[in-house]
């Protein structure tokens, strides 16, 4: 059975893996109000409105083609991916009564936790210092950073498990 640490490392390690999702999915990590309209924009998709009538959402975003964006969307792929491996890692360490006996298994919590969770904030500091200035973080955006935050407050708390058992 797992100790504190460990069912502490599994409420925030999903939290900050919904939280992830939310953001990594959600077209609002920036917003350009040009006065009669504004645009969001995420990371697969632009949504529009001109003069409050919502004009919907439309695949892609003009940074589409920018390499600088193109790792932001890879480094979120690596990072949600990390912390949902890190989560199954966790639920087998902690369901699995032989499970703790295995170092990988011990060592891949860890690091999957902090790999996740590093990557996706990566992914929200490239995204922030590479929009035009025109546009606004929004948020979506907010919600990615409090979830790979969270995915690192998880590898901390992992180490803490490991160390217990």
């Amino acid at each position: 059975m797992a100790s504190c640490w460990g069912k502490l490392t599994f409420v925030v390690l999903l939290v900050g893996g919904i939280l992830g999702i939310v953001g990594f999915a959600t077209p609002h990590w920036a917003l350009l109000d040009a006065g009669i309209g504004k645009g969001n924009l995420g990371l697969w998709q632009t949504c529009k409105e001109v003069l409050g009538k919502d004009l919907g959402c439309d695949d892609g975003t003009l940074f589409d083609d920018e390499d600088w964006f193109k790792g932001v969307k890879g480094l979120s792929i690596l990072g949600f991916l990390g912390m949902v491996i890190s989560l199954v890692a966790l639920l087998v360490y902690m369901c699995v009564p032989l499970a703790n006996t295995y170092d990988v298994i011990k060592c891949g919590l860890v690091t999957l936790a902090f790999i996740g969770g590093g990557f996706l904030l990566a992914s929200t500091i490239i995204f922030a210092s590479k929009l035009p200035e025109a546009y606004e973080l929004s948020w979506s955006y907010g919600v990615a950073l409090a979830g790979s935050i969270l995915g690192l407050l998880a590898g901390v708390f992992s180490i803490c498990e490991v160390r217990s058992s």
